[in-house]
């Protein structure tokens, strides 16, 4: 996963670290994340390919159990300031129609 900034009103690297999580994460507040259901109790979030969803995909697969990031900082050719971000997870990057984590298994009517 990647991520760059640039400008001069560039935050703390824990704000930094935070947007840059959150710029994965609010994707699923605008995007349709396709669900596959196993009978009547159990759905199962499934990653549909779309290239949006991936980071919020990675970041929440039940596989990945931990992540490692670094950050960069220099100058930009207009002299501003340009923080490059990395982060890695310790699991295979999602595939198409794959689970992302495994759902609920209480019935609807039982909440």
């Amino acid at each position: 996963m990647f991520s760059q900034y640039q400008g001069k009103d560039i935050s703390s690297p824990g704000e930094v670290f935070n947007d840059f999580l959150n710029n994965y994460l609010i994707q699923i507040d605008m995007n349709r994340l396709e669900v596959r259901r196993h009978g009547t109790v159990t759905s199962n979030p499934v990653y549909s390919g779309d290239d949006l969803l991936l980071g919020y995909a990675d970041l929440v697969r039940a596989t990945n159990t931990e992540i490692g990031c670094a950050m960069n900082m220099c100058s930009g050719p207009d002299g501003e300031p340009v923080i490059t971000f990395y982060c890695l997870l310790n699991g295979k990057t999602i595939k198409e129609n794959e689970e992302i984590y495994q759902g609920t298994t209480v019935n609807e009517g039982d909440m």
